[in-house]
């Protein structure tokens, strides 16, 4: 069984900082430096790169903080908008689909054709998971993502009771197996549109059987948030594979 470990606030220039922020901060910058990488490599215009990740940062953190609110009915149902960004917490698929909703706004306003743009998500995709890790890693550091009751040997001791951490459990996904097929298949070229289409499958598919683990998650219509969020995600991806099958030889780096 695991340890319920929660490191202190670190201080910083005089100001405290929880690592799940300290964290959350650094994969985002370190998603960011990675797809300049990638972008240099793979010929695509560094500029344009960093600006498309600059507008998903933006509309990502948006997104994050409003689809916290569909995981709290109540508050969804009383909702003083002037003060929406008061409410705590914020829900990592909003911040997903904020940013590709960032990006393709970006994309709109630069007049990108679809295909050009396709090149840069999927360059972030490619790395994408390397930042995705550390942010989830701040998660599984201050547990506010509980699971069922267990005593598995991933089970976290929590105070109240042995039970699954959803956080330690990503972070143990991506670490074991979705960074090191995505770093094997980035050695090489591959398809258009191959990274983002697995992210969305892959990642999609597990969400949706993490879900199982959840407590008493909020339904709408019967299904569970998560269950709407990331089942669309991986029928996105599923749908993006089928777009881009007749493209499958045209091989980007």
């Amino acid at each position: 069984m695991l340890p319920y470990l929660t490191p202190p606030p670190v201080n910083l220039a005089g100001l405290w900082f929880h690592w799940s922020v300290l964290l959350a901060v650094l994969g985002v910058l370190v998603a960011h430096f990675l797809l300049l990488r990638r972008a240099r490599r793979t010929g695509l215009d560094v500029p344009t790169a960093a600006a498309m990740s600059l507008s998903m940062v933006l509309a990502g953190a948006a997104g994050a903080r409003l689809f916290k609110l569909v995981y709290m009915p109540a508050v969804l149902a009383n909702i003083d908008w002037p003060s929406v960004l008061l409410v705590g917490g914020m829900a990592s698929f909003g911040g997903l689909a904020g940013g590709l909703a960032g990006a393709a706004l970006y994309f709109a306003a630069r007049r990108i054709p679809a295909f050009q743009a396709l090149n840069y998500l999927d360059a972030l995709a490619a790395v994408f998971p390397m930042g995705w890790i550390l942010g989830r890693t701040g998660c599984a550091l201050v547990h506010d993502h509980p699971g069922l009751a267990s005593t598995s040997p991933l089970a976290v001791a929590y105070p109240d009771m042995p039970r699954f951490d959803l956080a330690v459990i990503e972070v143990l996904f991506l670490a074991a197996f979705l960074i090191p097929l995505f770093v094997w298949l980035a050695r090489r070229p591959q398809p258009r549109g191959l990274f983002l289409s697995s992210f969305f499958v892959l990642y999609g598919a597990f969400r949706l059987w993490l879900d199982t683990l959840h407590v008493d998650p909020p339904r709408y219509a019967g299904i569970t948030v998560d269950q709407w969020a990331y089942g669309s995600m991986f029928l996105a991806g599923l749908l993006l594979t089928t777009v881009l099958r007749p493209f499958r030889k045209e091989v980007f780096a």
